[in-house]
């Protein structure tokens, strides 16, 4: 009695277990394979990246008496990707207002000044190159002689 009971159980197992064996044999023989090879010789290319800013010197001369006084900074790009770019000027003096292109005024912190998303440049657009107005406003009453503000420009990639 106790081998009929072991063949009985057995027998639905082994079936099983050969099912089991000859469904992974078939699915891996007929399924589709990817395989792949390289050959010959290839090369990439990248975007060019070419962009400049021109103020005559690195930095401006600032003597602030009872007049502002402006400066024009040209900024170029010849890249083949677009671009934003700020304009962060350092060694402002603390009691001086900057503005650019005639817009609102900022006050420096820590001597610096910062335009963020000044300009851009789209490729495709046909311009290449900005023109920007940096005009300083003094009050009557400050102390500033001279002052050696340095300009630079950060251009960031936007596709």
């Amino acid at each position: 009695m106790n081998n009929k009971k072991r063949v009985k159980i057995g027998l639905p197992i082994l079936l099983l277990v050969c099912f089991c064996l000859l469904s992974i044999y078939i699915a891996t023989n007929t399924t589709a394979k990817y395989t792949s090879t390289e050959s010959g010789t290839d090369s990439g290319r990248v975007a060019i990246w070419n962009t400049s800013s021109d103020l005559g010197s690195n930095s401006i001369n600032l003597i602030c008496g009872d007049s502002a006084q402006s400066c024009t900074i040209t900024v170029t790009n010849t890249s083949e990707v677009s671009n934003t770019y700020s304009l962060i000027l350092s060694n402002v003096p603390n009691d001086i207002t900057v503005s650019i292109d005639g817009g609102s005024e900022q006050s420096p912190s820590n001597e610096q000044v910062t335009f963020n998303n000044a300009g851009s440049f789209i490729i495709g657009s046909g311009i290449t190159s900005r023109n920007h107005t940096i005009t300083f406003n003094a009050p009557l009453e400050s102390n500033v002689n001279t002052n050696n503000v340095s300009v630079n420009v950060i251009f960031t990639q936007i596709d």
